[in-house]
């Protein structure tokens, strides 16, 4: 039975046409894989992606924009951001509380259950078991216990400038890898095309 690969061949394609569709299946052009039609599909040149380039010019105006803030707004903004985070840490600290509830309920009807048959306890210590971790892992609320800090305007400030800046070097670094594996990608689907 033929396969997506091979399936051409009883039509008389070139050795160069069914090696570039099974190119499709490796390195450098492994992203085209499922996308439909053949070798004819993989670009003469790869570019690289723009989200690090992107997101490192957000950060640009973003620390611009914060390097221009005055006092009284960068206060609005940490008065906010507390406002905010407080809101999202109570509301996570119910959410547990409320999910533990849940799960509470269910471990005593689990504990009180008579199993019908000696073969039925293994399945009883095992929903035990269950119940039992998820409550452990599901439910701690210890990283959520502590209020979020008051942030003074100039604190909140260089929080975000170095968050910004964290960030930029993050993108700057990912866009850097992603060229040089643009450039890796390019080069083989070069020589792929020039040994054929």
């Amino acid at each position: 039975m033929p396969t997506g690969y091979t399936d051409e061949i009883k039509k008389g394609i070139s050795f160069s046409t069914f090696a570039m569709n099974c190119a499709r299946a490796f390195g450098a052009t492994i992203t085209l894989r499922d996308e439909s039609g053949g070798g004819d599909k993989i670009p003469q040149r790869f570019e690289p992606d723009s989200y690090h380039s992107k997101a490192l010019n957000s950060d640009r105006e973003n620390l611009a924009a914060l390097e221009s803030m005055t006092l009284a707004e960068c206060e609005l903004k940490a008065a906010a951001e507390h406002t905010a985070s407080e809101v999202q840490r109570l509301e996570w600290i119910k959410e547990r509380n409320d999910l533990r509830q849940s799960y509470e309920e269910m471990l005593r009807c689990a504990q009180s259950w008579v199993p019908p048959t000696e073969e039925h306890i293994g399945l009883k210590e095992f929903m035990i078991q269950q119940i039992t971790d998820s409550i452990k892992w599901d439910c701690d609320i210890s990283y959520y216990a502590t209020p979020t800090p008051v942030l003074t305007g100039l604190e909140w400030l260089e929080a975000a400038k170095e968050k910004t800046i964290t960030s930029m070097a993050y993108h700057k670094k990912g866009y850097s890898e992603e060229v040089a594996r643009t450039e890796q990608r390019n080069a083989w689907i070069s020589a792929l095309r020039a040994s054929l």
